[in-house]
């Protein structure tokens, strides 16, 4: 029930969901707008990671897990999309993370 709820941001039926809200919503335009901006972006990257690595893929059938794993890159992909159009410094802990399923 736990992991349904953390997925709940992650799982969209049209897989799109969450990033689509996250590349439409309106770009701020104040200074401490933009600092808040970057923050959660830099906040939901870090979120969105941690859930892709908790994930217990192994108790999933695979197309449940496939079907996860992909909607998580898609959100992540969309949240540095939109920080890199906004100029946000990366935290720390993001630069040198891998995206799930994206190792050769």
């Amino acid at each position: 029930m736990i992991l349904a709820a953390a997925l709940s941001g992650c799982a969209q039926p049209d897989g799109r969901g969450y990033a689509r809200a996250i590349v439409d919503r309106p770009l701020p335009t104040k200074t401490d707008s933009i600092a808040r901006e970057c923050g959660f972006l830099n906040a939901e990257i870090m979120r969105q990671q941690s859930m892709a690595q908790a994930m217990p893929s192994q108790d999933l059938l695979p197309e449940t897990a496939q079907a996860i794993q992909k909607a998580t890159q898609t959100n992540i992909a969309a949240l540095k999309s939109r920080a890199a159009q906004m100029s946000c410094p990366a935290p720390p802990d993001t630069l040198a993370a891998p995206v799930p399923g994206n190792t050769p």
